[in-house]
């Protein structure tokens, strides 16, 4: 994925929705991590993951795997 306004040589970056913007938000706790993804048509998307105490970074690795997934974006 590409931050906003980026364009790479392919033109990549796309999901089954047709948009190539997201934001994304990441709130880690000490039991879940919340991933939610908004995408430039106003679609917000959302997962709880089991928090990784152990190193917070897999948990947030895995839910926007998850949520990139589930949702279509490549």
């Amino acid at each position: 994925m590409e931050p906003r306004g980026a364009s790479g040589a392919s033109g990549a970056s796309t999901a089954a929705r047709g948009t190539d913007n997201y934001r994304i938000g990441v709130d880690i706790g000490g039991t879940f991590t919340d991933v939610v993804l908004l995408d430039d048509g106003g679609a917000v998307i959302s997962k709880k993951i089991s928090s990784s105490v152990e190193n917070y970074a897999l948990a947030i690795v895995e839910g926007l795997e998850s949520v990139f997934a589930e949702h279509g974006v490549a």
